[in-house]
């Protein structure tokens, strides 16, 4: 069970049945304090009517309870009764309005724009252009076809005597390039995993710092970069046993057979489905964890192990709301890239080529970030106390 508590008019919580004895026995905690648990409904009650807190109660002095945060309350208690995808979606729209552009101030953008562009970092990547192997398959045919001689086979001799050749070239070039690269990744990831925990702070309290979120999460930024990194590996070991189970029982025999067997179908069938699971199943658990997973350890100071295992208890329970916010977050991106494109069209590509630049187009692009950011907390918020990112903010709001 997690109580909250009221001292001194600031609210402190979620705490354990031991940590408020705590504070009791400490004498933090007074007799006429306000406390809550999720058993209360939307009664707060002071703590000497709960048996427990104190041992032997004595009875309450004259001193007068603190106020009861109204906006507190109201933002933190009780969880919604009904779960709603939609229902966060007008509350993120006024808010990214409210925070943005009421006033609208240039510089606030800028620095909020640093990190939104940590947070968005390699979110934008390129597709692979050409064709796939129907279309090698199609163009060894009709080389076979117009009489050329040529066959898979020779072709396979031919990119050995290439290999013989440059080899060596492609395999030190090849190598330093992988080195750089992995390097280079490792330190965007490092980068994005820390500008998560910056945005949603300055989203929380409405700011736009910088060097205060960047050193104040540095440990649990740490612990969501490890498991980044644990997860993509992970994917990527997933992905490629899979490539190579399709090319070593799908692929192989069909391009050896130089024709599209009967067989070979169901197998071809299969593949795709299987890649299309493994793409869905990495975006949801990348999605809970950026969404989730990542509030979690903001609220409350966890490691992403700990974070994870607190959603997935969550999870169990509302599995199939979980997916129908993903899904509904997938329409939502198809509507912001139906939005962007129109902005691109209407100021003439002008915002295209600003999109294009590092950091700018972390700029131009904020009110979507926002917008997405503050409606993913919202909707976790829905969940009760424990999930609610807004409460360190209502409570520092109440302590002013």
């Amino acid at each position: 069970m997690w109580w909250y508590c009221i001292i001194d008019g600031k609210q402190q919580g979620p705490l354990t049945d031991e940590q408020l004895r705590e504070l009791a026995r400490q004498k933090q905690l007074k007799l006429a304090d306000m406390v809550w648990n999720e058993t209360m409904g939307e009664q707060w009650v002071e703590a000497h009517t709960v048996p427990g807190i104190f041992g032997e109660l004595p009875q309450p002095d004259d001193e007068s309870p603190p106020p009861v945060p109204a906006e507190a309350s109201a933002r933190v208690y009780p969880a919604a009764e009904v779960i709603s995808c939609t229902t966060p979606f007008a509350g993120a729209l006024e808010y990214t309005k409210s925070m943005l552009f009421k006033p609208f101030d240039i510089g606030k953008w800028f620095a909020l724009g640093v990190s939104a562009w940590l947070a968005t970092m390699l979110d934008q990547s390129a597709g692979l252009q050409g064709g796939g192997t129907t279309d090698i398959y199609s163009g060894l045919q009709n080389l076979e076809d117009e009489g050329t001689g040529i066959d898979p086979d020779s072709i396979l001799e031919m990119i050995r005597e290439f290999w013989a050749q440059w080899g060596d070239q492609i395999t030190l070039y090849g190598s330093i390039a992988l080195v750089v690269g992995t390097i280079a990744w490792f330190v965007a990831m490092w980068l994005k995993s820390r500008g998560h925990f910056m945005l949603l702070h300055n989203v929380v309290y409405e700011s736009a710092e910088v060097t205060e979120p960047w050193r104040a999460y540095r440990r649990e930024g740490n612990s969501f970069f490890g498991w980044q990194v644990a997860i993509s590996f992970i994917s990527m070991v997933v992905v490629v046993l899979w490539l190579v189970c399709v090319a070593v029982f799908v692929v192989l025999p069909t391009f050896r057979a130089n024709e599209i067997m009967i067989s070979s179908i169901p197998g071809l069938v299969l593949s795709v489905i299987g890649v299309g699971l493994i793409s869905v199943v990495a975006a949801y658990i990348d999605r809970f964890g950026r969404d989730f997973v990542v509030p979690l350890m903001f609220i409350h100071r966890i490691g992403v192990m700990q974070a994870w295992g607190r959603f997935m208890t969550a999870f169990k329970s509302q599995t199939g709301k979980f997916v129908l916010y993903g899904l509904f977050y997938f329409v939502l991106s198809i509507g912001a890239n139906v939005a962007k494109s129109l902005l691109i069209l209407i100021t003439c590509c002008i915002a295209g080529c600003l999109i294009g630049i590092p950091y700018v187009g972390a700029v131009v692009l904020l009110p979507f970030t926002v917008f997405f950011r503050t409606y993913s907390i919202g909707y976790i918020s829905q969940y009760g106390p424990e999930f609610d990112v807004w409460a360190p903010a209502a409570a520092a709001d109440a302590a002013e």
